[in-house]
This record gives C-alpha cells, structure tokens and sequence, in this order.
C-alpha cells in the first residue's frame, strides 16, 4: 500500500514537467507581415497578427519584435490572411479582414460574402495556417503558501498547458503542495486534470475530463474522477467571461484507514468567472465553484471554491496570490478525517502564450 500512495504521488507531483516538455518541443513559422493595425492614438504598426484572445492581440512587427495590444485600443484593422474569428454572440467566421475606411468597423471577407462587424464585438482571432505549437498557452507558477496546516517547509506548484482553437479546447492542470516538518510526517496535496472541450454552435460546448487528487488533511490516499457534461458562456468579452457546467461524473476513493475504496456517482455544477486587463499593469482574476452532490450517497455534498489574482511585475511574470476551500459534508467514519480544507498560495508566476 504504501509503495502505492508513493507511485500515485510521484505521478501526481511531476505535472509541472509535462509543461516543460512541450516548451523544449515549440517551433516558430515566419510569414510576410502585411498585415496593418491603427491604434486610437493614431499610430499605425505594420506587422503579421499571430492572434488575439481575451482582450490582448499579439502582433509581430517588421522590425521581428513580437508586441501585446489591449484590443480596446485598435481602431482599425485589415490583413489579407485568413482566419478563424469568434464573435460575442457565439458566431464563428473564416476569412480576411478588411478596413471599410471606418473607425471601430471592420469587414469579415468570407467565402459566403462580407460580414460588417464592429471591431469590439471579435473575441478570438487566430490565423487559418497557426501551427500546433503557436496555438500552446499555459503557465508555471512556484511559490510558498499559508495553509491549515502549520508549515515550516512548504513548496508549492501550479501549472497547466493548453491548446485552444475556435472549434476545441484541450488543457491539462496539476496542483502540489508539499509540507515537511521535523516533528511530523510529510503533508501533501496533489492533483492532476486532464479536459477535452468541444465548442457547439452559439454559447454551448461539451466536455469530458479525467482527474486523479491526493490530499493527506483529508486523509485521501486518492481519488479519480471521469466525467462527462455540458457547459455554456454565459458573458464572454474581451473583458470578462462567465460560464457554467453542468456534468456527471464517475469516481473511486480510497482513504487511509479504509480497506477498499468507495464508489460513487455525482452530479456536478460549476460556476466559473474570469476577468483581465492589459493596461499597465496586467491583472489576471479568477474564481471557480464547484458544487458535487453526491447520487450515491445521498445527502453528502462535496464543495470546490477558488480565487485569485495574478498582478504582472514583469513581462510574462507575475505575483499570484490564491485561495482554496474544500469541503465535504459527510466524508468516511474513520479516524482523523476532516471535514475541510482550506489555504493560500503566493507564488511567482509564467505565462506563455
């Protein structure tokens, strides 16, 4: 057993790795820059549009310089490449952009005709021929934290990698926290997520995960999760987005004490809110709910809450102060199981993109 809880721990604690694996595989592709961007202050760039995202456009311009654009600040914009484009309302087009000689408007050129459009109502742009390892997001957070349980020598990691495109979404996230004392055993909490997103027409999606925690406050040697469900956008701007989930979920759990592990069946609901800026300074917020009434068990109820803030200091590197909340309202009857488990985490952290 112990050789068990060990082997799950290892494979748990080494998600930041995969991070690292698929920086060393990243390649670039270089194409003419033709492409032209008129800022409100009425200066114009001339370069190539590697693509926009949550309010932030990212242009290569001639001079090999790649430079970050709030969105809110272009006036105009035009490129003869193609592209996927979401809109606000949940449309998706594919094709050029054309200045209609209009501040704030644009013009999609589609293979079914042109579409006018204000400039503000796209959320996503990504070049047609965007290479696999150009459409790779993710961050690298290390830090120490505050947690319920006393710490002396504590280290903490957060990391997750992603693709993102118009159509689906593929995105994996690991969580560790280890404590060690001299006048107790090791303490740890480690996680590790893997999620598959299919965006539909509009607002909607579906999507299937696979989730492995390992959490010794709680006394959990190890619980995995498979699921499946449906979500939907509720706000998405260039600002803020909103959206819920609702799932099922399939998940075995064994904890120290128990002789077998316990399965079950829950529901899940899930609210998440994200919000950015990317003035000087950028500021990332974010908070998730999770709530998991148990169909198995009926009348247990476990809860999943977490916030936080990422302040840039540096180009891509930022202070990251989060907080987290676990509770479950009936776990085991065994000895030194705990209802809760909470903390805070300060970290530096890395974002690619």
């Amino acid at each position: 057993m112990n050789s068990q809880r060990c082997l799950t721990r290892v494979i748990l604690r080494s998600s930041p790795l995969f991070c690292v694996v698929f920086l060393c595989c990243a390649s670039f592709s270089f194409a003419e820059r033709t492409d032209v961007v008129t800022l409100k202050s009425g200066y114009e760039i001339v370069g190539e549009i590697m693509g926009m995202d949550r309010g932030n456009l990212t242009y290569r311009t001639d001079d090999m310089r790649t430079v970050y654009i709030d969105w809110t600040k272009v006036l105009r914009i035009s490129s003869n490449d193609t592209h996927d484009i979401l809109m606000k309302s949940g449309k998706r087009h594919q094709g050029s952009l054309q200045d209609p000689g209009q501040d704030g408007k644009v013009v999609i050129v589609t293979e079914e005709g042109p579409i006018a459009a204000d400039i503000q109502s796209m959320v996503m742009i990504i070049p047609f021929e965007t290479g696999f390892w150009q459409r790779i997001k993710g961050i690298i957070s290390l830090g120490f934290n505050l947690q319920k349980a006393q710490t002396q020598k504590t280290f903490t990691s957060r990391s997750e990698i992603g693709y993102h495109s118009l159509k689906w979404r593929l995105k994996l996230e690991g969580d560790n926290y280890i404590n060690a004392r001299d006048d107790a055993d090791m303490i740890s909490r480690n996680s590790i997520l893997l999620s598959y997103e299919r965006l539909l027409r509009g607002d909607w999606s579906i999507l299937g995960f696979f989730k492995l925690q390992q959490n010794d406050e709680l006394s959990l040697d190890l619980r995995s999760m498979f699921g499946a469900g449906v979500g939907r956008y509720f706000v998405k701007s260039n600002l803020i987005e909103l959206s819920g989930i609702a799932m099922l979920n399939l998940n075995s759990e064994k904890y120290a004490g128990a002789e077998d592990a316990q399965r079950n069946l829950e529901a899940g609901f899930i609210l998440n809110f994200q919000a950015f800026r990317y003035h000087d300074p950028d500021l990332d917020l974010y908070a998730d709910l999770k709530v998991l009434p148990n169909l198995t068990d009926w009348g247990r109820v476990r809860i999943e809450f977490s916030t936080g803030v990422d302040y840039e200091i540096l180009k891509d590197f930022y202070v990251s102060l989060h907080f987290f909340d676990q509770f479950d309202s009936r776990p085991p009857e065994l000895a030194n199981v705990s209802k809760n488990d909470y903390g805070m985490d300060i970290a530096l952290t890395w974002k690619f993109k």
